[in-house]
């Protein structure tokens, strides 16, 4: 009989160490940044990160799964698209066939929306440099810093160009065609051209710009912390119309098909045509509004302080239902179901009736989201880089 070899204990150590330095290498190798905060990206990275990123998905780090279960929701899968300490998810975008997250070091990475795997991670600049968010302009994702807008192929990661911004914007783009529309510190409205890499057109208005700006009706809809609201040509920057108001916004505008509507700080919500900029009705409120609203389908949905969660008729201002109690920004309705987000809890309103179907704490999250408002998956982030996806259960 052959004898049985026994480890000690230090044999047990050394290979536990060489194992951690094995880990730790294949980490280092993932990432494509820089460690000079100066220094900005070298090439995207298709390496071992996505490799470590399917496998440790199989790992349960997000919040309960039974209380996703509750809102009719069941576990898909979970990625990691970064690794490194002090890192934190600074922005998210689902644009379909790519989730895109950036960290606070100015690192891009996308994932595919059926595995969860890490397609490719891409760094743009230094640790120091300022990014307001970004938006799709077909196959490019457009990365937009307070000075500059990286053009990133969407597929590969590579980026593309950089175009110097005319003025240092506060918002991320909206896109309307080949133009991208900024709202900027100095309060000007800024039309950059996509294709020529320069300023079109600039609109200036009273305040900076910090919401950010909203196609509606073949027009751009903008408001400024000074109280200015204008809706102008994408093409050439000339105003359709221009309203005041009596404060800014804690919250972006929300469109429908022609009309804008403003939730306000100065205690109102407001509903302006798309085609002149004329005001068409006003909903006074108590105190101001900070959460942001959502337009479906006719209703606008905006959380009211002290009044709750309030579905208006679009079209002419008649509450349709409140539910008291309830804040939040809208997310998603699927099967008549209306999803709300506080940024801790989860409430699912009946959309015809008002009332409230469920409601459960899901802690620990930066942010919730759906793919689109109508029956979309649920995909919840947390603030150090786990994206975890959800699907609706039949």
């Amino acid at each position: 009989m052959t004898p049985t070899r026994k480890t000690s204990p230090a044999r047990l150590a050394l290979a536990g160490s060489i194992a951690l330095a094995i880990a730790a290498g294949l980490t280092a190798c993932s990432s494509s940044s820089s460690g000079r905060a100066d220094e900005p990206a070298a090439n995207p990275s298709n390496g071992a990160g996505s490799i470590a990123a399917s496998s440790i998905g199989a790992v349960d780090r997000t919040p309960e799964h039974e209380a996703f279960a509750k809102i009719g929701y069941r576990f898909e899968w979970r990625g990691f698209p970064f690794y490194g300490s002090n890192l934190n998810v600074q922005f998210v975008d689902i644009f379909g066939d790519t989730i895109v997250v950036q960290d606070d070091a100015a690192t891009i990475t996308a994932m595919d929306p059926i595995s969860g795997r890490n397609k490719w991670s891409t760094r743009l600049a230094g640790d120091l440099t300022r990014f307001v968010g970004s938006a799709r302009f077909d196959k490019t994702l457009l990365c937009a810093s307070d000075t500059s807008l990286y053009l990133v192929d969407i597929r590969t990661g590579t980026i593309k160009d950089k175009h110097r911004l005319a003025v240092v914007v506060n918002t991320p783009p909206v896109v309307d065609g080949n133009m991208a529309i900024f709202g900027s510190a100095s309060g000007e409205l800024l039309g950059h051209n996509l294709l020529s890499g320069y300023k079109q057109w600039g609109y200036l208005l009273n305040g900076s710009i910090t919401a950010k700006p909203v196609s509606v009706g073949g027009g751009i809809g903008a408001v400024s912390q000074g109280g200015d609201v204008i809706i102008v040509d994408s093409r050439n920057g000339k105003s359709r119309g221009r309203a005041l108001i009596f404060e800014g916004l804690s919250n972006n505008p929300v469109a429908g098909a022609d009309t804008l509507y403003v939730a306000s700080r100065d205690q109102s919500v407001y509903a302006y045509e798309a085609v002149s900029g004329r005001r068409i009705w006003r909903h006074r409120t108590s105190t101001p509004i900070t959460d942001q609203p959502a337009v479906h389908n006719g209703r606008l949905y905006v959380a009211l302080p002290g009044e709750g969660l309030t579905a208006f008729n679009g079209a002419t201002g008649e509450i349709i239902w409140t539910v008291q109690g309830v804040k939040g920004e809208p997310i998603g309705i699927r099967d008549g179901r209306l999803f709300v987000w506080d940024g801790s809890t989860a409430t699912i309103i009946d959309d015809h009736r008002g009332d409230v179907i469920e409601s459960t704490m899901i802690p620990g999250l930066k942010a919730l989201k759906m793919t689109s408002f109508v029956d979309g998956d649920l995909y919840a982030v947390t603030p150090a880089g786990s994206v975890a996806k959800y699907t609706a259960i039949d």
